[in-house]
């Protein structure tokens, strides 16, 4: 793999920044765009079993788990490094079209068609999503390697993308607008819209984000000595014995999965059947109160987290912020109350901090990983650090979402009974939904206290790679921060 140079630890360009943060917008909306309005529109609207629509999302999500990989190789290789930008464009391009297709079904299918439409659609926009997030991400390791300048330029992605987030929140009511006429044309424009919003983001980001240049010296040490098969292998083994990241991995993979696993199924039951007792235009507007404040409370803790994050290291705010989390995932026994439905959005303040705790620091401990990993082999594998970082986070989702419909099931919850459902189901889904959250939130900060990489070791890394780059060239200057 290539041994990519870096950006001095001067201040990166506006433009750069700027660049990096709008792609997180394109991210965000690739994230969980599908996620929320799959729900309402393929089971609430059209009687698809929520196990179905689980299943075809956990499906779809799967494909990029193949993907993602690919794209972290060829991100990384010498042939098609210098093409990071054009798949950025090309991976918005794909993923953004298909998006729009998932809500252009023909009227009519069976409950099998609907599954079919979605996993294929989706299929397509995730392949579409790896070859824009990856390369986007491995240009975004190598733009510093300065600690702190890395954690504010992650920190700044994550407010952009909190941002997008704001107005996604309230898809599902904008569906419910009288001008459309229903959840299933709403879907149409307002889907149509985010699948539009991918690829004005993913071009954005291609424009701004600069891929550096290797020196002469380090294209000649790149070139590689064996196959393409065998590269592969090779950055995946030295990806896989870097304990660190594997324990972030991990950590952030549990949190993902106990956050989708209730949040796309069970916690709306509870806001429409439970809260609002049927109301789903009530509901929509309370879930989307419910959001603005978990992203609200994300853009103001944000600047706190980086704050903190300098002074007392990245990894113990990361556990600080998830334990704030769970104490907000215990408030719910309290705050999910039919009698004061708006008391619904105090524990999302809690988890809108945790969760902007993970988006601002576990791609830059990403990165840190990388750099330390780079130490020891030689060799600088950001594109298939940003690969497995992603399928971790892709594969919570694929798990999350498929239990969506199990654990739904499992609480006895038939949408065919509407408003009347039973006693024992309500309180079942409300064990649920503290449940699931509290126990991988509890094991995510158990592998998070194995993350052995601290500020101070950051430092000697960059001191030790800077002068490794220097001996190269014998001037460091050419590590320019961009082209």
């Amino acid at each position: 793999m290539i041994s990519a140079p870096r950006a001095p630890a001067g201040k990166l360009p506006f433009r750069q920044s700027f660049g990096y943060g709008v792609g997180a917008m394109a991210h965000q909306v690739f994230d969980s765009g599908i996620g929320y309005l799959a729900f309402y529109v393929f089971n609430i609207a059209l009687g698809v079993s929520p196990v179905m629509v689980g299943l075809a999302q956990s499906l779809s999500r799967g494909v990029d788990l193949f993907t993602d990989p690919l794209a972290g190789y060829l991100a990384d290789s010498p042939r098609w490094r210098s093409s990071r930008r054009t798949m950025i464009v090309i991976g918005s391009l794909v993923g953004g079209i298909f998006f729009s297709l998932v809500w252009l079904f023909p009227a009519g299918l069976s409950p099998t068609g609907y599954f079919f439409w979605l996993l294929g659609c989706f299929s397509i926009t995730s392949a579409g999503w790896s070859f824009c997030s990856v390369p986007r991400q491995a240009i975004g390791i190598e733009m510093t390697s300065a600690p702190n300048e890395r954690a504010m330029l992650n920190a700044l992605a994550s407010f952009m993308g909190m941002v997008c987030n704001l107005g996604m929140v309230w898809a599902y009511a904008a569906t419910q607008l009288p001008i459309f006429g229903g959840t299933v044309n709403g879907a149409r424009w307002v889907g149509g819209a985010m699948g539009a919003a991918i690829i004005v983001f993913g071009i954005i980001s291609a424009v701004f984000c600069k891929t550096k240049e290797l020196t002469p010296t380090e294209i000649a040490r790149a070139k590689p000595s064996t196959s393409g098969i065998g590269n592969f292998t090779a950055g995946i083994r030295r990806v896989s014995k870097c304990r660190p990241f594997l324990f972030l991995a991990l950590a952030v993979m549990l949190v993902i999965v106990g956050l989708i696993s209730t949040s796309y199924g069970v916690t709306p039951c509870i806001a429409i059947y439970y809260i609002c007792g049927g109301s789903q235009s009530k509901a929509a507007i309370i879930m989307g109160g419910g959001s603005t404040l978990w992203i609200t409370s994300g853009l103001l803790f944000t600047p706190v987290i980086l704050w903190l994050a300098r002074r007392f290291g990245k990894r113990d705010v990361l556990i600080f912020f998830l334990l704030l989390g769970l104490a907000g995932d215990v408030a719910k026994w309290i705050c999910y109350n039919p009698s004061f439905p708006w008391l619904f959005i105090i524990p999302k303040a809690a988890f809108g901090a945790a969760i902007a705790a993970v988006a601002a620091l576990a791609p830059s401990m990403t990165a840190d990983a990388c750099d330390v990993e780079e130490t020891l082999t030689g060799a600088c594998d950001s594109g298939m650090f940003s690969a497995f970082y992603n399928w971790t986070l892709k594969l919570g989702i694929s798990l999350g979402i498929a239990l969506t419909g199990l654990l739904l099931n499992s609480t006895g919850f038939l949408v065919a009974n509407g408003a009347n459902q039973s006693t024992q189901t309500l309180l079942n889904l409300r064990l649920m939904d503290i449940a699931v959250p509290a126990v991988t939130i509890a094991g995510a900060v158990v592998f998070l206290m194995k993350y052995s990489i601290n500020n101070s070791k950051m430092e000697s890394v960059r001191i030790e790679l800077e002068q490794r780059r220097m001996a190269d060239t014998g001037n460091p200057k050419v590590y320019s921060s961009a082209k």
